[in-house]
């Protein structure tokens, strides 16, 4: 077996002075100790500082490794980036027996027990050429993501020359191996919750390549420069339609069509607008983006269905649905005549009888006098 050797002149002290990222292999989880691979640490300069692999076999001599002694790793953090702060594995120096299979042999652990709660990385995916449009990003973020392709569960989405975000993902419910945003899987009877994010000037000079994909430090973005409502259709529409009742009785009074209430809400949303109309700018424009083209998908259905010929099998079919549907309404609508009429001639006969009544007891008082 290939044995433990170095000397106190290979040593690497510095990587302990450093915060690291790194990630965690399924093969790297064992039964009571768990490797994290190094990638990356935070410098003086507070930048993210990226190592090669020699690097890596330079600064964790023997396997390039960290050790956590652990056992039941969580599977979610498989796979996913992973932040510590190594320190001497006193072990490492106790035998020399120590070979390269061992744990022990990895010059540095780690006793770090999760992630930090502020995520300082996010990794960005470029949706430029997926999405035909700003607005038709919720859709594709709806369908989820494959948990594989990420390596943290705080994301940004690319859009031509702004990164939105931050996303935190989490498993959808009925399939674990796809992540959704959390407000998407926080369904109510009404939708998901709001989902508003700020888009930030993208700079390709700012980004960190770790495990060949592209991250960010979020203490890198600068100021925001717009705002974005990717929110589920339906909570955008509620939204809208809850700020229409905050302004005059007069708009209230009109007609209550959702196009209708949009437009007017886009012009009341200018400066000279309401100040009781409390909705950003982002859910109006979304709204008008959701109407729009639910009208255009209507417009290019009809048209599709004006160029089918009359024998085509979906006309045919449309027109017996229609039939029946015709037939159920027209029978729906005799049985409620009849069950009228009946009530009408129920209601009749009690009339005569109670009429009937009356009569018979003026002819016995006048038979009595």
């Amino acid at each position: 077996m290939e044995k433990l050797a170095y000397s106190e002149a290979e040593q690497s002290p510095w990587v302990e002075d450093y915060e690291w990222v790194g990630i965690v292999y399924s093969q790297d989880v064992k039964p009571n100790v768990t490797l994290i691979t190094p990638l990356a640490f935070y410098d003086q300069n507070e930048s993210w500082q990226t190592i090669t692999e020699n690097e890596r076999s330079q600064g964790f001599p023997n396997n390039g490794k960290v050790a956590r002694f652990t056992s039941g790793f969580p599977k979610q953090k498989v796979n996913q980036l992973y932040w510590f702060r190594p320190e001497r594995n006193p072990q490492s120096l106790l035998s020399e027996n120590i070979t390269v299979t061992d744990p022990r042999y990895s010059r540095y652990l780690t006793y770090s027990e999760t992630t930090p709660s502020f995520e300082p990385l996010a990794q960005i995916f470029d949706w430029s050429s997926r999405a035909s449009h700003l607005f038709a990003v919720p859709d594709l973020l709806e369908q989820g993501i494959p948990a594989g392709n990420c390596l943290s569960h705080t994301i940004f989405i690319q859009y031509q020359n702004q990164t939105y975000g931050p996303l935190r993902l989490e498993p959808d419910f009925n399939n674990s191996q796809i992540l959704k945003p959390r407000e998407y899987n926080q369904k109510s009877s009404s939708g998901g919750q709001p989902l508003l994010l700020k888009g930030y000037s993208f700079a390709r000079d700012k980004m960190i390549i770790l495990e060949s994909r592209p991250f960010i430090d979020q203490k890198n973005l600068g100021s925001p420069v717009s705002q974005a409502d990717w929110s589920l259709p339906q909570t955008t529409i509620k939204r809208v339609l809850q700020a229409s009742r905050s302004v005059s009785t007069e708009l209230q009074e009109k007609e209550h069509l959702v196009k209708k209430r949009i437009n007017e809400l886009a012009a009341l949303s200018s400066s000279s607008g309401p100040e009781s109309l409390h909705i950003e700018t982002c859910v109006i424009q979304r709204a008008q983006y959701l109407i729009q083209h639910q009208l255009e998908r209507l417009d290019s259905l009809q048209a599709m269905i004006e160029e089918l010929p009359e024998e085509h099998p979906l006309l045919e079919k449309a027109r017996a649905l229609e039939i029946q549907q015709r037939k159920a309404r027209i029978e729906q609508e005799v049985a409620n005549q009849c069950e009228a009429e009946r009530s009408r001639l129920h209601a009749l006969q009690e009339e005569v009888q109670s009429a009937q009544e009356s009569l018979g007891r003026l002819n016995g008082e006048i038979n009595d006098r």
